[in-house]
C-alpha cells in the first residue's frame, strides 16, 4: 500500500529532522534573536519594523527586559538565551514536543 510507505517514510523523516535539530541545538545552541544584523537585504525592512516598534511604547524594551541576555543585543528582540534555548533543555524541549 502506498499511504502506508508514505507515512512511515513521512514519520521517519521528521524524527530525524528533529534529532539533527536536537543535536545541533545541544552543541551549537545560542540566543535566538529577530533583528540585529547587518544583513543588507534585511536591514531596511528590520529597520523600519524597529522604529515602529520603538515609537513611543518602548515595546522591544519592555519585551527584552524579561531576558538576562539582552544587553549583548541591545538592537534585536531577544526570543530566547542560551541557557534555556542551547545545550540539554533545547533537547528536553524537542522531545516533549516530538
Amino acid at each position: 500500500m502506498v499511504p502506508s510507505r508514505l507515512a512511515s517514510i513521512v514519520y521517519v523523516g521528521t524524527m530525524a529532522a528533529v534529532v539533527f535539530l536536537a543535536v545541533l541545538l545541544r552543541y551549537r545552541g545560542g540566543d535566538w534573536t529577530i533583528g540585529g544584523g547587518y544583513n543588507s537585504s534585511e536591514a531596511s525592512i528590520m529597520e523600519q519594523a524597529q522604529h515602529w516598534a520603538k515609537k513611543g511604547s518602548g515595546m522591544q524594551n519592555e519585551w527584552n527586559s524579561r531576558f538576562w541576555c539582552a544587553p549583548k543585543h541591545p538592537d534585536a528582540w531577544v526570543i530566547c538565551c542560551e541557557d534555556v534555548c542551547g545545550g540539554v533543555y533545547a533537547v528536553y524541549r524537542l522531545s516533549f514536543a516530538l
